[in-house]
């Protein structure tokens, strides 16, 4: 019984980051380099990137937060998990969790540190649409 209890928090851990709802473009990124990840925030349209982790508190209450919206307003979320990625984690200065970050053209657009409600962040993503 002990061992299911485990299983069944490991499990309810990992779903809750990196999961995709809705049909949302989100993908789990994993031992990205910097080069990599340039490329990847160089989109024309408007991405979201979360660094996290999945034994993260507010990691697990952002992400479906996040995941609505970017289905809702139908953009790119790419979760990025801080202990696969050390050193991009490190080179962005990711030290406090969840930082989230939107990206436009390369150019990081604003980044807010922590959790919030789901109608502060909306907020915060029409400034950015």
């Amino acid at each position: 019984m002990k061992y299911c209890l485990v299983l069944t928090f490991l499990l309810l851990s990992l779903s809750a980051f990196g999961q995709s709802v809705g049909g949302s473009d989100t993908a789990m990124i994993r031992n990205m380099s910097m080069d990599d990840y340039k490329k990847l925030t160089a989109s024309h349209k408007l991405i979201i990137v979360i660094f996290g982790a999945i034994w993260c508190g507010p990691c697990k209450k952002v992400n479906p937060i996040m995941d609505r919206l970017a289905a809702k307003y139908k953009l790119k979320l790419y979760h990025i998990d801080v202990d696969d990625n050390r050193e991009l984690a490190k080179a962005m200065t990711a030290i406090e969790l969840p930082m989230i970050i939107f990206y436009r053209d390369g150019k990081a657009l604003m980044t807010h540190l922590g959790e919030n409600s789901e109608e502060r962040f909306e907020k915060l993503l029409k400034e950015q649409l």
